[in-house]
């Protein structure tokens, strides 16, 4: 999974009732999306840093004898010389690169809940929210699949660049962020108000570190829930941590410095 923050691997195996048994697993902290410059090119340094992590994921899979299948999101779904650098990952690993468009990317991430066997989808519609580094993907779906879903060009590293490449949180800036991502959501909301809400989930690390974050500055002993009104309590406690470093011992820093931005586009969809 090539990912505008980072990129993993998972390596499983397929059990004789077509079950999945996860066998190994890997994060890179890649940063695609360090590296877009004023065309929206992915620059020379980023693509070094995808090769040297495809090339050891494509090792350690090389020694499980396990087949390799690379989808992109985002980050190279969006640069110019997207087919350039996929010819030369072809060329110099021999892999195939799928870059895949916001539908099939929410279709994924529906598939990839599911399986995980939290969704509730026998008493009907469930509705999922997925915050990655270039783009956020809401779905809503129920047992036959996905109703209806939406990948909006808004990701926690997107927003972080855009709007606070100086790791200066001030008022204008944080109001700019906002007004950024409620336009953004605003423009589709439409598609989901005939779905009643019956349950909510969130995805990806942006998701689950806000959650246990807000849990740590509202003295909650349980992270796996999030609600708006506590998300807004701890919004000026968050950007303090951020902007003094206090998150470093549980949060790792790529992840850190793109929290405000995750939490403002979690906010606004919430």
């Amino acid at each position: 999974d090539m990912g505008t923050n980072s990129f993993h691997l998972i390596i499983a195996k397929v059990e004789a009732n077509q079950t999945f048994r996860i066998v190994d697993r890997m994060k890179h902290w890649v940063r695609l999306g360090d590296g877009v410059d004023h065309r929206g090119r992915l620059d020379e340094a980023a693509i070094d840093r995808m090769i040297e992590s495809l090339r050891f994921f494509k090792q350690l899979a090389e020694s499980y004898d396990a087949f390799m299948h690379c989808i992109a999101t985002s980050a190279m779904r969006d640069a110019p010389n997207s087919k350039a650098i996929t010819r030369r990952i072809l060329d110099e690993l021999g892999l195939v690169i799928e870059i895949v468009n916001g539908d099939e990317e929410a279709r994924l991430v529906f598939q990839g809940v599911r399986s995980e066997g939290y969704l509730n989808l026998k008493e009907g519609s469930s509705h999922i929210i997925d915050i990655g580094g270039g783009s956020t993907e809401v779905i809503v779906g129920d047992q036959n699949g996905v109703l209806t879903a939406e990948s909006l060009d808004m990701g926690a590293r997107r927003y972080t660049r855009l709007f606070f490449d100086n790791q200066r949180y001030t008022k204008h800036q944080l109001n700019k962020c906002r007004k950024a991502a409620a336009s953004k959501i605003q423009s589709v909301a439409n598609a989901y108000k005939s779905f009643p809400i019956q349950g909510v989930y969130g995805t990806s690390g942006t998701i689950r570190v806000l959650a246990e974050i807000t849990a740590m500055f509202c003295q909650l002993d349980d992270s796996s829930q999030l609600t708006l009104s506590d998300l807004k309590s701890t919004r000026a406690k968050l950007i303090d941590a951020v902007k003094n470093d206090a998150l470093q011992d549980s949060v790792e820093a790529e992840r850190q410095a793109t929290l405000v931005a995750g939490a403002i586009i979690l906010e606004e969809i919430m």
